[in-house]
């Protein structure tokens, strides 16, 4: 108990005294009121503050505080009037709410109407129940069942205004059974009245169930004190554990503190505590130093205490010295009472006897009445069940009818089924032969019409080879006519300078500028892979290598360029132009990235920006102009290799300029130009993820016959258009490069 209830205690005590005084002399029974409190009195005084020792199963367990507070700093725990479970704990900010102990999480809602929490198990067989009628500000995502930490984080609460939402109750249970432990993980909140009455009988038998003392699993006890109301208490202060606050937190709250001497300093108004009869009033200046240990049941008690008086305060000698003469005057009149309970016992004994005999008479009364009642109602209950027999066979009767009735209805219904189930049957085979003998016919149709369309298309492709034949063999004649004509012409220049050689020796004839003695083999070889602004190709650099070695094995003079910005190919073309002289045999490759615009084809250099089509046109390399430049040579021969029919590459980055592949052209007189892909098509760097070929289609199989020797020029581009065709087409792609061609007489890479 208490020691401000002890006071009150007394107060009433005093009165009732006097009231008891002239009851005895009225002889009625509130002299019996007086003992029982007398008695009470008594057996508080001696009860312990809390009779439940911790379980050392439950002590072997490391414990904390389900309440993230300070170590430096005073906890407050609720006073109550009566018992109530586990302790309860002051909220008066945001605060982390933490798990006591290792375990699994049984449950997470509602206790009641009002309080919702967590039950946590522990080894040993051990719950916690954590509940509030707070706000829960935050609760963490921990599904039932999953295992828990000490001091991992559940929830945060904040304390509120009203007191009752500032408490945060946790209580320590003995869980007996493990199918209580299963109900709590099973077990859903439903709605509605019922659903509440089911929550609320499960958590009233676990608040019921065996508790140990929270207190003493964590080291704690407590320090009490009262309240002297006949001073100001908004006046009144004390300093504790190094925090100072008002005398006013101690009315409904006790201070836990851990094992130790700790000191409380008053320092202004008055308090008191009280030990038995003794009160010590104590004021500005004065102490209290409580001892807080552990005594045999593993309890922490405050076992003793301390007081250092400035001075004495006379109303508390005043006090002490009524408790003394009330107490004696208390023992003398339990003792009259005594006397006069004795006198009262045997009185109250006879009656007793009397009323039994009473008792056992109407008894035996009711028994016999019984026993006719129970009769009768043994024969309405025979009557009954033999009614309720009869009625069972007829109804089972009539459901034997019913059954044999459906029984044969279903069999009617099944072989009804099974009739229309054949004719369906029988009619979709009727159907699948009709739609076989359709499509066996149309099939016949097909391979008719394609039959056909085969023999015309051999047909077609041998006119083609044979008009093919026919131009070859007339460019053939037109270019031993020109060297003919040449040769004639040659002969009549050499006489003609005889002849004025003869006229004016000593005049030097200038050589002739029609000279037809054989030029040189120039190749200009460029390969674009690192492109800035549009798409990487992988390719280009290695197709140009290649090409540059194979033609410097069959007698090209090469000149080899690799990644070209707009300036260098333009110096690059330039140069070679300058280097061309008539009579020589000229090939120009280009492996990277081209684009039409319009009816013009451009080679991008590899710093091409192309936000529009202008910055294009002033950025790229015009086709046609590098054509019309080696026209203005006068080589004999002329051959341009581009290999730039890849997708748009402005459309790859994010852009719609231009269209894919490269538009159609012309070539001038002496001049062939071969695209490695028709107009709208897009060439190939490998025929599938599996292709390991460092060179793209159109490069590797020219590479191949230009290696081949005896290939004249026409043989070994329609061998190049074959073989790439049919290769992009095992990968279900089209590409046959296009070819434009305006030379006279033959030529050979390798003779």
């Amino acid at each position: 108990m208490t020691s401000d209830l002890r006071v009150l205690f007394a107060l009433v005590s005093q009165h009732l005294l006097l009231s008891t005084l002239r009851a005895m002399l009225l002889r009625i029974p509130f002299f019996m009121l007086w003992i029982c409190c007398i008695l009470l009195h008594s057996s508080w005084a001696a009860a312990p503050a809390d009779s439940r020792s911790a379980d050392a199963s439950a002590s072997a367990l490391q414990w904390v505080l389900p309440l993230d507070a300070s170590p430096d700093k005073p906890l407050f725990q609720k006073k109550f009037s009566g018992p109530r479970p586990g302790l309860w704990l002051e909220v008066n900010a945001l605060q982390k709410v933490l798990v006591p102990a290792n375990g699994t999480l049984l449950y997470a809602g509602g206790f009641s109407s009002s309080q919702t929490g967590f039950v946590i198990g522990h080894p040993n067989g051990w719950i916690s129940l954590i509940m509030s009628s707070m706000s829960w500000e935050r609760t963490t995502a921990i599904s039932v069942g999953a295992e828990v930490r000490q001091g991992q984080e559940l929830a945060v609460v904040r304390g509120g205004r009203v007191e009752i939402l500032r408490q945060l109750s946790w209580s320590v249970h003995k869980l007996g059974y493990a199918s209580l432990r299963q109900e709590l993980m099973a077990f859903v909140p439903e709605e509605g009245e019922a659903g509440a009455a089911i929550r609320d009988q499960l958590f009233a038998r676990l608040v019921q169930l065996p508790q140990v003392n929270a207190k003493g699993l964590l080291g704690l006890g407590s320090l009490q004190f009262g309240l002297n109301a006949r001073n100001n208490l908004e006046d009144c202060a004390v300093r504790f554990m190094g925090l100072q606050m008002p005398c006013r937190s101690a009315e409904q709250q006790d201070f836990l503190i851990p094992v130790g001497l700790h000191k409380l300093e008053v320092l202004s108004g008055r308090v008191f505590k009280s030990s038995n009869t003794t009160v010590h009033f104590i004021s500005k200046t004065d102490t209290i130093v409580q001892n807080i240990e552990k005594d045999d049941r593993s309890n922490y008690l405050a076992t003793a205490y301390s007081i250092d008086l400035s001075e004495l305060s006379a109303d508390a000698s005043e006090i002490q010295a009524q408790a003394i003469k009330l107490d004696q005057d208390m023992q003398l009149a339990v003792a009259e009472s005594l006397k006069s309970t004795k006198e009262a016992e045997a009185l109250a004994q006879a009656q007793a006897q009397a009323l039994k005999l009473e008792q056992d008479r109407q008894l035996a009364a009711a028994e016999s009445l019984k026993s006719q009642k129970d009769a009768e109602a043994l024969a309405q209950a025979q009557a009954i069940k033999l009614e309720q027999d009869k009625k069972l066979a007829a109804a089972e009767s009539l459901k034997r009818q019913k059954e044999v009735e459906a029984l044969a209805q279903a069999q009617a219904l099944k072989l009804e089924q099974d009739r229309q189930l054949a004719a369906a049957e029988s009619l979709k085979r009727q159907k699948e032969a009709e739609a076989l003998a359709q499509a066996q016919a149309l099939k016949l149709e097909q391979d008719k019409k394609l039959a056909a369309a085969e023999s015309l298309k051999r047909q077609k492709e041998a006119e083609s080879l044979a008009q093919e034949r026919l131009v070859q063999e007339a460019r053939q004649r037109d270019a031993q006519e020109i060297l003919r004509v040449n040769a004639e012409l040659s002969k009549l220049k050499e006489q003609l300078s005889q002849i004025q050689a003869q006229k004016a020796p000593a005049i030097d004839a200038p050589v002739s500028s029609n000279d037809t003695r054989t030029g040189m083999r120039r190749a200009l070889i460029m390969g674009n892979d690192a492109y800035k602004e549009v798409a990487v190709l992988q390719n280009a650099r290695s197709d140009a290598r290649a090409m540059s070695k194979t033609l410097g094995r069959l007698g090209f003079e090469v000149s080899t360029h690799l990644d070209l910005t707009e300036r260098g190919m333009k110096e690059a073309i330039r140069t070679f132009k300058s280097q061309i002289r008539g009579g020589d045999e000229v090939v120009v490759f280009f492996a990277g990235h081209g684009v039409q615009l319009g009816a013009t084809n451009y080679l991008l250099p590899v710093d091409i920006r192309g936000q529009s089509e202008d910055q294009v046109r002033d950025e790229a390399i015009p086709l046609q102009r590098l054509l019309d430049d080696f026209q203005d040579t006068k080589a004999r021969f002329a051959l341009a290799i581009i290999d730039a029919c890849r997708d748009n590459p402005f459309k790859t980055a994010g852009r719609t300029i231009g269209g894919r592949g490269l538009a159609s052209t012309s070539a001038a007189t002496g001049q062939m130009v071969m695209f490695s892909a028709g107009t709208g098509q897009q060439a190939l760097d490998r025929l599938g993820p599996q292709d390991r070929e460092p060179h793209g289609l159109f490069t590797r199989v020219l590479l191949k016959e230009i290696d081949k020797p005896g290939v004249s020029i026409e043989r070994l581009v329609r061998n190049v258009r074959n073989e790439v065709a049919r290769l992009s087409k095992t990968v279900g792609h089209e590409q046959v490069p296009a070819v434009y061609d305006q030379t006279l007489g033959d030529f050979f890479f390798r003779p």
